[in-house]
């Protein structure tokens, strides 16, 4: 058990420093493009579809998303009363999410990924809230 919270922790930490930058991994040339191609799954995304897919697999790590805060969760008070859970599960960051918009499609569809990551965290939060 001490050893997941440690991963978890380490975990946690590696998001927030590798998410500074803003967008990893984009160069000059294919910003907006790569950005865009990397959120397109949003088109099929159902929060609620997916988070209970996710719990079926036994996948309880919450959705990150890159903006103002680096490695933020939305809807999780990581830093508070949620941060024992987010250390236990760990969290997966959403590809695409970014400090900086490089285009107003791409501005939507961050805006679309954080409600998408905001709802699928308060399901998985409410799930596993209810096995306590």
């Amino acid at each position: 058990m001490r050893i997941r919270i440690f991963l978890g922790t380490i975990s946690v930490l590696l998001i927030a420093l590798f998410s500074s930058t803003g967008c990893v991994g984009y160069n000059d040339g294919t910003l907006n493009k790569k950005a865009i191609a990397d959120l397109a799954w949003l088109a099929k995304a159902e929060p609620r579809r997916d988070a209970q897919a996710a719990v079926n697999k036994n996948d309880l790590r919450f959705l990150a998303v890159n903006g103002a805060a680096a490695g933020t969760i939305p809807a999780i008070d990581q830093f508070g009363v949620d941060r024992d859970l987010v250390v236990l599960y760990g969290t997966r960051l959403l590809a695409g999410t970014c400090a900086t918009s490089y285009s107003h499609k791409h501005e939507k569809l961050q805006t679309e990924a954080w409600e998408y990551a905001k709802t699928y965290n308060t399901l998985l939060l409410q799930y596993l809230r209810s096995r306590r």
